[in-house]
């Protein structure tokens, strides 16, 4: 059975009407804070490795600003490992700036993000999740041609703001 919209999905899960469903992080998060501990995530082992940090550059301006693109990866990936360090820093920026967010699910919101999404890597991730996506969209036909990702990476500018942070054993 398929059932589009995930609002759709979550109001059949909540009556009762289905088992077991794909939900976003944000849905279960309020499905939780609900019915705590009534839903479980089913760790699959098989996550779609979707999410990181991808920053896009105009190829002419890298060239000409290198510096500029360096020192600021090397500020952004100081600002992940500080999430890293103490996530509670961000709790009133998502309640800032996400004013209809509920505020209990703030916290819990942050440490999934962190724990499952795999969110801020904190030496800049790496080229996966793009060969992920490219595999995923050529395997259901959405992409006619596979597209070389290391083609599209250029990893100069991380490998030089790496250099000047240091890079933490075990992070990605």
């Amino acid at each position: 059975m398929v059932i589009p919209g995930g609002e759709n999905r979550i109001v059949a899960l909540q009556n009762n009407q289905i088992d077991a469903t794909l939900v976003q992080l944000g849905d279960w998060l309020n499905l939780d804070a609900r019915a705590p501990g009534r839903y479980h995530i089913i760790r699959t082992g098989n996550l779609f490795n979707i999410s990181g940090a991808s920053f896009w550059a105009n190829v002419d301006w890298l060239r000409k600003n290198e510096e500029v693109a360096t020192a600021y990866i090397a500020e952004l990936l100081k600002s992940f490992r500080m999430v890293h360090a103490n996530p509670k820093i961000l709790e009133p920026l998502v309640a800032k700036h996400l004013p209809d967010m509920p505020k209990d699910i703030i916290a819990p919101a942050i440490k999934g993000y962190i724990e499952i999404v795999r969110a801020w890597p904190q030496n800049g991730g790496d080229t996966s999740i793009l060969d992920d996506t490219v595999k995923f969209f050529t395997d259901n036909g959405e992409l006619k041609t596979a597209v070389n990702t290391k083609e599209l990476v250029d990893p100069k500018i991380l490998a030089g703001a790496l250099s000047k942070v240091g890079k933490i054993a075990g992070a990605r």
